[in-house]
């Protein structure tokens, strides 16, 4: 006689197990569709316009702030190859916009994501409260900086 804990635990192995195989079968539906066939190298310029696009459409460079973080981790979120062609090209992740106030876990993630390339600093402008992040980004050891200054004026008139 079992227990309901013990048909609990069978049932949420049983579930895994399946949800495995789903997730396994996905990727193989994903690798049949036409995108998914374009070389790596393809697939690198169309993520490099997704992230310049957006800012030169519009001139605006707080758009570029804005939604560079967004735009990667949505190219990441498509699908398994998707993602991996994302994590391995460190070209995607050289550049760090620093808005509000940045975990600075979240700067050594982009660091190392970027590897060994020259990393592109951003920023909309330095307050007391991105100082932090700012200097810990120049303080990273072997981080090579390719200084930016992107600015864009809220009040014309």
């Amino acid at each position: 006689m079992s227990t309901i804990p013990e048909s609990q635990q069978a049932l949420e192995l049983e579930i895994a197990k399946l949800e495995q195989v789903l997730a396994s079968l996905k990727r193989r539906r994903n690798a049949l569709s036409a995108i998914s066939q374009l070389p790596t190298e393809l697939m690198h310029r169309i993520f490099y316009l997704s992230i310049r696009y957006p800012a030169e459409a519009h001139g605006k460079a707080w758009t570029r702030l804005s939604n560079l973080d967004d735009t990667r981790r949505s190219i990441s979120h498509v699908s398994h190859d998707w993602r991996t062609i994302a994590l391995e090209w460190p070209k995607l992740w050289s550049e760090i916009h620093i808005k509000n106030t940045p975990k600075v876990e979240y700067l050594d993630l982009i660091r190392e994501r970027a590897r060994a390339i020259p990393l592109s600093l951003m920023t909309h402008w330095i307050t007391h409260s991105t100082v932090p992040a700012v200097r810990h980004v120049f303080q990273t050891e072997g981080a090579q900086l390719i200084p930016s200054l992107y600015y864009e004026t809220f009040f014309r008139s």
